[in-house]
């Protein structure tokens, strides 16, 4: 009798188990896709974000734009892929990361940001 009844609680613990991972395959197999479509544009993306780390470093904010524009519309003309708004921030930037910076005083404007990102991703 008693093996009878820890049968059915384990059954029933399986079935819980199993009922639950059934949600975690779609959003598994969601993220799959999100991925697959991204893996395509990471070498574009890429290509703007080393830009802006080796050579955007010391120069302005506006200037910063003007090169990362300039560079994005390379990719465009070379049939690079890469994403929409392709940005040296949303590449290597990480959101905790970078509200821990503004916890710890670093000013919330994108040249710092920058700046922070490039020191952060830099060897030297």
């Amino acid at each position: 009798e008693q093996q009878k009844a820890n049968c059915e609680v384990k059954l029933l613990n399986a079935e819980k188990l199993l009922g639950g991972l059934g949600g975690e395959k779609s959003r598994w197999t969601d993220t799959v896709a999100s991925l697959a479509a991204n893996y395509d544009l990471i070498p574009g993306d890429c290509v703007v974000a080393a830009s802006m780390v080796s050579y955007a470093g010391p120069f302005t904010s506006e200037y910063r734009v003007m090169l990362e524009t300039k560079w994005v519309d390379k990719l465009v003309n070379n049939s690079v892929p890469h994403h929409a708004g392709c940005r040296m921030m949303r590449t290597l930037g990480e959101a905790v990361q970078i509200q821990q910076w503004v916890v710890f005083g670093l000013p919330n404007d994108t040249l710092s940001i920058e700046n922070a990102i490039i020191m952060d991703t830099s060897r030297r």
